[in-house]
């Protein structure tokens, strides 16, 4: 049987290890991403300018052709992204262990995290 956190006696004590690795490697990725794109502008001259609009396929044509703003928007995006993974963690953890309470709550939270990506995307 897995050891537990004394906080929460149900939940395994990997749990905050794995929250923090997930947030911890979110901003080491989005940093990295953020400085590529940084150092090739500055040193190949580009300008960093994001279209009003940019869809998936034109994000995912710049990213793999390693444009500096697809390198910093990606890294905006893995930013942005972590915090809502740490909740998705934390809500199947909570459901592992049966705790209905924290689900629910975390599901909210989901739910709410969620609707303002999509609501933020459409606008």
């Amino acid at each position: 049987m897995a050891r537990t956190t004394a906080a929460f006696p149900d939940v395994p004590e990997y749990f905050p290890q794995l929250v923090g690795a997930v947030l911890r490697g979110g901003v080491v990725l989005s940093a990295i991403l953020f400085a590529l794109g940084v150092f090739l502008a500055y040193t190949g001259g580009a300008a960093i300018m994001a279209p009003a609009r940019l869809t998936g396929s034109q994000f995912a044509s710049e990213l793999r052709s390693g444009g500096p703003t697809a390198l910093i928007l990606g890294g905006l995006i893995v930013l942005v992204l972590t915090p809502l993974l740490r909740v998705v963690i934390s809500f199947l953890m909570f459901l592992r262990v049966g705790d209905r309470a924290f689900s629910a709550i975390t599901a909210i939270v989901l739910a709410v995290l969620a609707g303002t990506i999509v609501i933020g995307v459409l606008a």
